[in-house]
């Protein structure tokens, strides 16, 4: 398990977290994926994306270790994750083209920002922070983030605050899995990070694997 602490540049990165990213796609983008849209509590919607490829009862398993762009695929649609990093909306992944070939689907941004120096020992209770340290965000070995944010759950603005967001429990990992890899038990959901710290995202055992459930956060 990666522990690290680190700083994001606040207002402008957490507002790109939490609103989506652009794709920048290495290949001829094609595929047969096909996503799904629901509403969930809050305002807030889930977007399921599930890959084509496998037969029988359940998904198909991506390859272990991560391909190499351009090599040769045999289920076009399959998506497969190998970035591990905390801020899963900047995990980029490989998916198989419809020419049956692998190629690099990179969001454009990182999900490993650069080390912080303004992080304490251990999480802080909920609470104000000051507005130099506005955009800190922690991550600590046990997989806890902690950061001081005014975007808390809308537009950003007024007083940050120091928020804490420990990892799920429940059997799920205590980082973010990669989708694609073989999971159990079938059905779990685990939901990680926070929309205030633009870190939010779910992985869904579905299948046999895990798959991405998109957070789509209020605006």
């Amino acid at each position: 398990m990666k522990s690290l602490t680190w700083f994001l540049v606040a207002s402008a990165a957490l507002g790109l977290w939490a609103c989506g990213n652009d794709v920048t796609v290495f290949g001829d983008g094609s595929s047969g994926s096909s996503t799904s849209t629901s509403s969930g509590t809050g305002g807030w919607t889930t977007t399921s994306t599930s890959s084509g490829g496998g037969s029988g009862g359940g998904a198909t398993v991506c390859p272990a270790t991560s391909p190499a762009h351009g090599s040769q695929c045999d289920d076009p649609g399959l998506m497969c994750e190998y970035d591990d990093g905390p801020i899963l909306g900047c995990r980029g992944w490989m998916e198989c083209g419809t020419d049956g070939l692998w190629f690099v689907m990179d969001p454009n941004c990182t999900s490993w920002p650069p080390p912080a120096v303004q992080c304490p020992p251990e999480p802080l209770p909920p609470g104000p922070c000051s507005e130099e340290q506005n955009g800190t965000i922690c991550l600590y070995p046990d997989d806890t983030q902690c950061g001081c944010t005014n975007c808390l759950g809308g537009p950003c603005g007024g007083q940050p605050q120091w928020i804490c967001v420990p990892p799920p429990g429940g059997g799920c990992p205590s980082a973010a899995p990669t989708f694609g890899q073989p999971c159990s038990p079938e059905g779990l959901e685990c939901l990680y990070g926070s929309c205030a710290l633009g870190t939010q995202g779910e992985r869904d055992c579905d299948g046999g694997v895990w798959v991405d459930v998109e957070i789509m956060c209020p605006l």
